[in-house]
């Protein structure tokens, strides 16, 4: 009941309610009309089968009274009037003369001269007519039914003769017709309820589930399918929704792995529209990092083949964490190398300053991954960090066989020149990134050495990063405990704006 007022209150009326509402009604309805049919039809039955009764007696009566009425054999006529009364379906009797005046009554007739008996009462057949009246007195009330019939010889009219029925009858049967089809509609309705109420269900429920389903993947549950046993159109649609569920989970999966692949921005990209996915790039201002692990040649060949794909997983997992705490994206890894993306493929004004902290972050959750890994006996690993920024091409490159999202450019090859002068530990950035004016009071750098660059004319003066503003600092310091702590499992968007720098611009 508390259902079905707040489903008022709300103006939103559940399709179980309205079917049910909609097949009772229609049962009540049809119940009514065939009652209403059924009792006209008993009314009209009865009512010819009294006219046929009536006017057969009164005939009959007539017939038996004129060969005494045109003798004057009132004896006979009173003895025919009286008798005419002793059977209990016949209530009164009378004979008229010619004048219309009463000769010989018995019972209930009516107390009118013929003439108006005639007036008011209604022809039915030949020269018989019929009269309805209502006898009132101090034993009993009651409706009555005369009929009248001329007494006639070779068209002579001698008189007439007059019979009353009782029309109780009529009103008794019409009235027991009424309670049986009134209790019928209402054992109808009953049962029209109950059977409205179980198909409605049978109907509705298939609709509730799709809507609880479809809830379920709005909210990213893609997991969710409906039973079809049904094989009418609801289980077309069951079977429908179901294949939908499945279509978005595997979309879901493929985003998910794609977007280990490439940037969850690109992911999303392509997967809005595959057909248009094609080579081409687009001139970005952006920043490069390369992390590389210092020795690793030297460490494969004193390890096996498992615990080197275990270290670069490892690694490659910090890596990716800290690139995505400062709205980096993994561009690739060339063997022992992570390049890192800031700025694309979506903007971020700060991606200087977020690829130098995300620099930063790494060469301290190394500096503490290497004492445990001191106090194991097992070797330390060192990696070393180039830094660049400036305009560079980003978009897919590649064939219509194989394809990939990347960046090239000057800036690319010059970030990854300066990971290879690096010291073990050290971080070294290009010139374009020591002088940002963005970066005046949060970072600090001293001049380096110019060095070289294949196919490139001229030196490259390098920096590097002396400090960092003691706020920032701190803040690192809890991602780095943050880190550590989850095993490297903080990659949420959600933990990249808590643990992101108050300073670092527009989030990516």
């Amino acid at each position: 009941m508390r259902k079905v007022l707040r489903c008022v209150r709300s103006r939103q009326f559940p399709i179980a309610y309205r079917l049910a509402a909609s097949f009772t009604a229609v049962i009540v309805l049809g119940m009514g009309l065939l009652s209403s049919l059924v009792l006209n039809y008993q009314a009209d039955l009865m009512r010819q089968q009294i006219n046929e009764f009536g006017t057969t007696i009164v005939s009959q009566f007539a017939h038996s009274a004129t060969e005494p009425l045109f003798i004057d054999d009132h004896f006979a006529l009173q003895v025919m009037t009286s008798n005419l009364t002793s059977d209990p379906q016949i209530l009164g009797a009378a004979l008229f003369d010619e004048n219309g005046e009463q000769l010989f009554t018995a019972g209930d007739v009516p107390k009118r001269k013929l003439q108006e008996i005639i007036a008011a009462g209604e022809a039915i057949t030949g020269k018989l007519s019929t009269l309805e009246w209502h006898q009132s007195g101090s034993n009993s009330e009651r409706d009555l039914i005369s009929f009248i019939a001329p007494i006639s010889f070779q068209k002579v009219v001698a008189g007439h003769a007059l019979i009353s029925l009782s029309v109780a009858s009529i009103h008794a049967s019409f009235e027991r017709t009424a309670q049986v089809l009134l209790l019928a509609t209402l054992a109808m309705m009953v049962l029209g309820v109950l059977i409205a109420a179980w198909m409605s269900r049978r109907i509705a429920k298939p609709v509730e589930e799709l809507v609880h389903a479809s809830d379920k993947l709005a909210s990213g549950n893609y997991d969710v399918q409906i039973e079809t046993r049904r094989r009418d159109e609801l289980g077309k649609l069951s079977a429908a929704f179901n294949r939908m569920a499945r279509s978005l989970r595997e979309k879901s999966q493929m985003e998910g792995v794609l977007s280990r692949f490439v940037a969850d921005d690109v992911a999303q990209a392509m997967l809005s529209d595959l057909d248009k996915v094609d080579v081409g790039c687009t001139s970005v201002d952006a920043s490069v990092l390369f992390v590389d692990i210092v020795g690793f040649t030297e460490l494969s060949e004193n390890s096996s083949s498992e615990e080197i794909v275990e270290l670069l997983n490892e690694y490659f997992a910090y890596f990716t964490v800290c690139g995505r705490l400062f709205f980096g994206t993994v561009d690739k890894f060339i063997g022992d190398c992570a390049m890192l993306i800031f700025g694309a493929p979506k903007k971020n004004p700060d991606h200087r300053f977020n690829a130098i902290a995300c620099a930063s972050v790494m060469l301290r959750l190394l500096e503490q991954i290497n004492v445990v890994r001191r106090e194991r006996g097992q070797r330390e690993v060192q990696v070393r960090i180039g830094v660049n920024s400036g305009e560079m091409m980003a978009g897919i490159v590649g064939g219509s066989q194989r394809m990939e999202y990347t960046v090239v450019g000057d800036t690319v090859n010059i970030a990854s020149r300066l990971s290879r002068i690096a010291e073990p530990g050290e971080m070294v950035v290009g010139e374009a990134v020591s002088r940002d004016p963005s970066l005046r009071d949060r970072v600090s750098f001293t001049a380096g050495e110019e060095v070289a660059v294949r196919g490139r004319k001229g030196s490259v003066r390098t920096y590097k990063v002396a400090a960092i503003a003691p706020e920032y600092q701190r803040t690192m310091d809890t991602m780095i405990e943050d880190i550590l702590e989850n095993n490297g499992s903080i990659v949420d968007g959600d933990g990249a704006a808590r643990l992101a720098p108050r300073r670092s611009g527009t989030q990516g």
